[in-house]
């Protein structure tokens, strides 16, 4: 399930990035784009929130750089998410920040580096950034990101991490249930517009 969405998404961040053309637009805009597009990808409508990100983005909005940035890497065009990521991690990003650690990490379009690949985990961490926090948690406790094991260290980030996944469970439901409602609604419209269609037939049969 999970390949077949990424290869869902990895077709729409190319069809936004290379069949559409965006004006120039103000920070307050790209906010307003992120926002929009961010909740139309997480509901699943790509087609229309893959523009929004990428125009916002393109604006230079580094939440919508990251995001962007990982759907490049989903798509397997791994520099231009290290372009995306970049930009986002200069502006001190946290999901940017993560993901370009994890490009340092893995050696992915750029030379392995796990020295900076820590350095910006831990930026990244002490934003309370969740996937942050639970990276850093497992580098600590397995020696793995550039770290070495430290129990002590990883026990602290954990009871960090905690903290902010309970955050995290409760915005997931929320959407969740935008999604769900939204599904709901769909179908009640669709439902009502066969029902309607199938009386005005019958009635035209009279």
């Amino acid at each position: 399930m999970r390949v077949v969405m990424m290869k869902q998404l990895a077709g729409a961040v190319l069809a936004a990035v290379f069949t559409l053309g965006f004006a120039q637009h103000s920070l307050a805009e790209a906010v307003g784009d992120y926002e929009e597009g961010y909740k139309a990808q997480a509901l699943g409508d790509f087609s229309r929130g893959l523009p929004l990100l990428k125009q916002s983005a393109d604006a230079g909005y580094a939440p919508a750089q990251s995001l962007l940035a990982e759907l490049w890497e989903a798509a397997g065009a791994n520099q231009e998410a290290l372009e995306y990521y970049i930009k986002a991690a200069d502006q001190g990003d946290p999901r940017g920040e993560m993901g370009l650690a994890k490009l340092y990490a893995a050696g992915k379009a750029v030379k392995q580096d796990t020295a900076k690949a820590a350095e910006l985990l831990k930026r990244a961490a002490e934003r309370d950034y969740g996937e942050a926090l639970k990276a850093i948690v497992s580098a600590y406790t397995n020696g793995v990101f550039g770290l070495p094991v430290d129990l002590e260290q990883a026990k602290v980030w954990n009871a960090r991490f905690r903290v902010v996944e309970d955050k995290l469970l409760a915005e997931r439901a929320k959407i969740d249930k935008e999604k769900a409602d939204k599904e709901k609604a769909d179908k009640e419209k669709a439902d009502k517009e066969k029902a309607d269609k199938e009386k005005a037939k019958a009635e035209a049969g009279k």
